[in-house]
């Protein structure tokens, strides 16, 4: 966004750069908040658990990212059952995974391509599913059972530290849930993030590890 606004300064409408300069200030707000929660995730601390709506919280998260994913010119597709029940959780923390699943997806595939995003009922009863599904490289059938490893990371050394999936996986764990992945090379990747339906008080505001 950053350098979006740098490069077309003078053509951009000014509600546009509005838009553009809020969305700097959020991600920069989320990132120090993210560092926190890498920290917190590092000791092992309690998070923050609310009631959640699902569908809401991905439509925040493809927000945030829409004008990268654009600037990179590719498409978020995003379909949601209706009706889905409430989930309980750390928004951030689960907002902080669907960003690195997005972001690996757009990292993965061609300039012109569509990543896809799905909110739907999971296979098991009492458990909602997520899927993040692109076209691009995919992943070598021998490094999947290494891709939520620490420091793994199949990117330049420029892009990625592989802490990534990782600390998602840790997250997604926490909250109850799953993290599982289907890839063929040359044939794209999905990520299906697997979250229990919320059946605790709402008034319960801490999830002990």
């Amino acid at each position: 966004s950053a350098h979006m606004i740098l490069e077309d300064y003078d053509t951009l409408p000014d509600e546009e750069k509005r838009e553009i300069i809020n969305d700097i200030v959020t991600e920069t707000n989320r990132s120090r908040n993210i560092i926190s929660n890498l920290l917190d995730f590092a000791r092992q601390s309690s998070s923050k658990v609310e009631l959640l709506d699902l569908v809401k919280l991905l439509q925040d998260t493809i927000r945030l990212v829409s004008n990268q994913i654009s600037f990179s010119g590719m498409k978020i597709d995003f379909q949601a059952t209706e009706n889905l029940p409430l989930i309980h959780g750390d928004a951030q923390q689960l907002q902080q995974v669907f960003l690195n699943l997005i972001l690996n997806a757009a990292d993965a595939s061609p300039k012109g391509s569509k990543i896809q995003v799905f909110a739907l009922p999971a296979d098991e009863s009492n458990f909602v599913a997520v899927k993040v599904m692109d076209s691009g490289t995919g992943i070598p059938e021998h490094i999947l059972k290494s891709i939520f490893d620490p420091f793994f990371t199949t990117k330049a050394k420029a892009k990625g530290t592989g802490l990534g999936l990782s600390v998602s996986h840790g997250i997604i764990s926490k909250h109850g849930g799953r993290i599982l992945v289907n890839s063929r090379e040359n044939k794209g990747s999905t990520f299906t993030v697997i979250l229990p339906v919320t059946t605790l008080p709402a008034e319960i505001k801490t999830l002990t590890q």
